[in-house]
């Protein structure tokens, strides 16, 4: 029995894309950033997927379920992402589907931030399951997401009632931006590398698995320099009249970008991407100051 624990429903939030077949494993390795083979029924991945220039494309939290994998992302970009992945496969035996009926997705977040509870996994990225039903330990501290088939997820929330599904959405928006977690949105579309989100600080990139697309101009910056642009965790004490993707200027030059952005309780949390040689210095947005953090790995 979970307790202290609130819970969303976050079917309308991200979308679910299956990859199924024989190659799916090896189609997928030829994709992604991270290394497919570290997915296992204990463990999942954060991985990104890049057009042919080293820009992401798409951000994907991705876990095994049954043969399958199941690539978790934000509904808004689900189509697109199916569309273009699917150009790839040529004669691939490999079935790419959209699951975002079939498979549900809620978020659980430990109000204590430190439960030591048996019906939840313990490591960062660990995964229990369980009837159907997968439950991930998240980024950050009390995140955990709970994905499988509809039936098995709702039996999980019946069998632990003090779990409210009627959740502000945007408190566990607030909750992903406070991890450092990113997102790509329609609006974020092949505007980043991964370095610059942060994606090989959280090991969602990995140098020795082989080409995958995008992958060239992403090892180039690892191994020929330091990236000059890293993401934030920022803060603004009011509701910010900014939206995903608008660009951050200083004394008329674009430093950077907006990458998420949440307005809960009359504050506005970001996670925005800036020049490294910039954030010493006083960042204003929307004439409203705005305070850096830089997330913890």
């Amino acid at each position: 029995m979970l307790t202290n624990f609130l819970s969303f429903n976050l079917n309308q939030t991200y979308g679910v894309l299956e990859a199924s077949g024989e190659d799916a494993a090896t189609f997928l390795q030829g994709q992604l950033t991270n290394d497919i083979h570290q997915v296992t029924n204990q463990h999942a991945i954060y991985s990104g997927f890049c057009n042919p220039k080293g820009r992401l494309i798409g951000f994907f939290i991705i876990i095994k379920f049954n043969e399958s994998y199941l690539l978790i992302l934000p509904r808004s970009i689900s189509e697109s992402i199916h569309k273009k992945i699917s150009m790839y496969i040529l004669r691939s035996k490999v079935k790419l589907t959209m699951q975002d009926e079939a498979i549900q997705i809620y978020g659980l977040l430990d109000k204590n931030k430190n439960s030591n509870n048996e019906a939840l996994p313990k490591n960062h990225l660990d995964v229990l399951n369980s009837n159907e039903c997968h439950m991930i330990k998240l980024q950050g501290v009390g995140r955990f997401m709970l994905v499988g088939l509809k039936d098995a997820c709702q039996a999980f929330i019946h069998e632990n009632p003090e779990l409210l599904v009627n959740q502000d959405i945007n408190l566990w928006r607030q909750e992903e931006i406070l991890s450092g977690s990113p997102n790509i949105y329609p609006a974020t579309q092949e505007a980043f590398i991964p370095q610059s989100l942060n994606l090989d600080l959280m090991d969602a990139i990995n140098f020795k698995k082989g080409c995958y697309t995008g992958q060239e101009i992403v090892a180039r910056t690892h191994y020929l320099g330091k990236p000059k642009r890293r993401m934030f965790i920022a803060k603004a004490q009011a509701e910010l009249n900014s939206s995903i993707g608008d660009p951050i200027d200083l004394n008329g030059q674009a430093i950077g970008h907006i990458v998420d952005l949440v307005i809960y309780e009359g504050k506005t949390d970001l996670l925005i991407e800036l020049l490294l040689d910039h954030t010493d210095k006083g960042l204003t947005i929307d004439g409203h100051c705005i305070e850096l953090k830089q997330p913890s790995f």
